[in-house]
């Protein structure tokens, strides 16, 4: 592992492609919640925290903050098991921030 950092520097490939975000969510156990930022072959940056005292819903709003922060339009997460909750809780934030036609 530590022969790929900096490779892409050493190797004199210029940076491109798509910037994007993962998460990987935990709970209240030894586990932590991991977010990467990538920027084509390279991850620029990497987060770590406990789940303990938060909830599921707190962590899926910290990754969409990440995003907005970053220009993100968009995350992967792992959608088995704990992560499916993030979908329910996007869907959420996602409405709040588009209020629905009929103004509810």
């Amino acid at each position: 592992m530590r022969a790929a950092i900096d490779a892409r520097k050493k190797l004199g490939i210029a940076l491109s492609g798509a910037q994007g975000m993962a998460l990987d969510v935990a709970d209240e156990g030894a586990d932590k919640n991991a977010i990467a930022r990538t920027f084509g072959i390279e991850i620029e940056e990497t987060r770590e925290w406990s789940g303990k005292g938060a909830d599921l819903f707190a962590t899926t709003e910290m990754c969409f903050a990440l995003c907005d922060q970053h220009g993100y339009d968009n995350f992967r997460y792992d959608a088995d098991g704990l992560g499916a909750g993030v979908r329910g809780d996007a869907r959420i934030i996602n409405e709040r921030a588009t209020p629905h036609a009929s103004g509810r």
